[in-house]
C-alpha cells in the first residue's frame, strides 16, 4: 500500500501516534515533572533550584532518605516510561509496516493491543513518578506541589495514543467488511 492510497483515517491515526511519541519522549526526558512554589522542579533524571542548580535525582534521594528503597520508586517509574516508549516505537513501525506488506487483522489487533498496553505502563509510570514526588517534598520540604508540563506533555502524548487506538480500532472493523 502507498502512502496516497491509505485511508483519512491512518493518516490521522499514524499523525497522532507520531505526535504522542514526540511528547512522551519530551516529557520523560525534561525536569518539569513536579513544581514546588518558585524554589524548584523536578523530572524524573535531575531537580532543580530556583538558581537553576541541578543535580542528579537520585542524589538527591538517597540524600533525603538514606536507605535504598528510597530510590525503587524512581527507577521504576523510569522503567515503566522507557517500557511505554518503546512499546509507542514498536506501534509506529507496526502501524507504518502497512504501506510495505498487506495489512491484516493480526496485525492490526497486534498493534492495537501494543498501544494500549503502552497507555497502561505509561499511566502508572507518570502516576508513581507524580505521586512520589509529592510526597518525597512534601515530608523534606513542606512544600506545595503542582504538576509541571513534563507532566502535562507525557498524559497528552498518553491521550493521543488513546486516540490513535480507537481509530485503528475503527480501521480495523472497516477492514473487515
Amino acid at each position: 500500500m502507498q502512502f496516497q492510497k491509505t485511508s483519512v483515517l491512518w493518516k490521522i491515526d499514524i499523525s497522532l501516534q507520531l505526535l504522542g511519541f514526540l511528547l512522551n519522549v519530551i516529557g520523560y526526558s525534561t525536569k518539569y515533572i513536579g513544581k514546588f512554589e518558585d524554589y524548584a522542579h523536578v523530572g524524573l533524571w535531575e531537580a532543580c533550584d530556583n538558581r537553576n542548580s541541578c543535580y542528579d535525582f537520585e542524589v538527591i534521594l538517597f540524600d533525603t532518605e538514606p536507605h535504598l528503597i528510597s530510590a525503587v520508586w524512581a527507577r521504576a517509574a523510569r522503567a515503566l516510561l522507557g517500557i511505554c516508549l518503546t512499546c509507542q516505537a514498536l506501534v509506529i513501525l507496526l502501524t507504518l509496516s502497512a504501506l510495505v506488506i498487506k495489512p491484516n487483522k493480526f496485525l492490526a489487533w497486534c498493534t492495537i493491543g501494543l498501544a494500549f498496553f503502552s497507555v497502561l505502563f505509561g499511566l502508572i509510570g507518570i502516576g508513581v513518578a507524580a505521586g512520589e514526588i509529592k510526597r518525597l517534598f512534601k515530608l523534606r520540604y513542606h512544600y506545595d506541589y503542582n504538576v509541571g508540563w513534563s507532566f502535562d506533555l507525557v498524559i497528552a502524548g498518553l491521550a493521543m495514543l488513546i486516540a490513535a487506538g480507537v481509530l485503528s480500532i475503527v480501521e480495523a472493523k472497516r477492514q473487515e467488511k
